[in-house]
């Protein structure tokens, strides 16, 4: 694991529960997330899923435990970024982000998960017609 968090990035991610991976020994449970992202309007085919792996620390594990995450449960769940860096058995050096949980909620219907902000990529918010 690299010591050095990715600066500043700490996401919010809303989505189902798929799994809850119990670690082998020490080391942090996997709570994996996947969030749809609905379907194609044109074709009425499902988009393709996102799926986070949320790494949890002693400190978390008792309270996520309490709450009992089961398959298909809706969580809200803030984490921050860092490398995950490794050597594989080839020997080859490997990258990938890895999510630590800080924070989370879980919600009883889709309804009363927090929403995105409606936000216009190309509207900078400044008035200047230039």
């Amino acid at each position: 694991m690299s010591d050095t968090p990715m600066q500043g990035v700490t996401i919010k991610i809303c989505g189902k529960v798929h799994e809850v991976r119990a670690p082998v020994g020490k080391g942090p449970v996997t709570l994996v997330l996947r969030v749809s992202h609905g379907k194609n309007k044109d074709t009425g085919e499902f988009k393709p899923s996102s799926w986070y792996n949320v790494k949890v620390f002693a400190a978390k594990q008792a309270e996520l435990a309490a709450s009992n995450p089961q398959q298909g449960d809706l969580y809200t769940v803030e984490c921050w970024g860092a490398t995950d860096e490794w050597t594989d058995r080839e020997g080859k050096k490997r990258s990938d982000k890895a999510w630590f949980l800080s924070s989370f909620s879980k919600h009883s219907t889709v309804a009363a998960m927090p929403q995105p902000p409606k936000v216009d990529p190309f509207d900078s918010g400044d008035d200047v017609p230039f």
